[in-house]
């Protein structure tokens, strides 16, 4: 779910800025080459981003003893309510 939480704004970002006006519109790349410099970019940058935000959730992935499903209840649900945010602003956005 992490991964998810830093891959999906790098993707959009990275296909709204670069991947569509640069890549496909200016450079005239096929979409099977836009689509592998766009997962290259977004495997580097989840790899030093995902690492930053599992320690900021620490309190989730190692909650304290008897109350495991409370956290990963909440966890969870924040989780969730965030991936929802993200694409209603995207949706607003672009």
């Amino acid at each position: 779910m992490l991964v998810l939480l830093m891959l999906y704004p790098i993707v959009m970002l990275f296909g709204y800025f670069l991947g569509t006006p640069l890549l496909d519109r200016e450079l005239h790349l096929p979409f099977a080459i836009s689509l592998f410099l766009g997962n290259i970019v977004s495997v580097g940058l989840t790899g030093f981003l995902v690492p930053w935000i599992a320690g900021r959730f620490g309190w989730w992935l190692r909650p304290a003893p008897g109350r495991e499903i409370r956290i990963n209840l909440l966890g969870g649900a924040f989780i969730s309510a965030v991936y929802a945010a993200m694409v209603f602003v995207f949706l607003r956005l672009f």
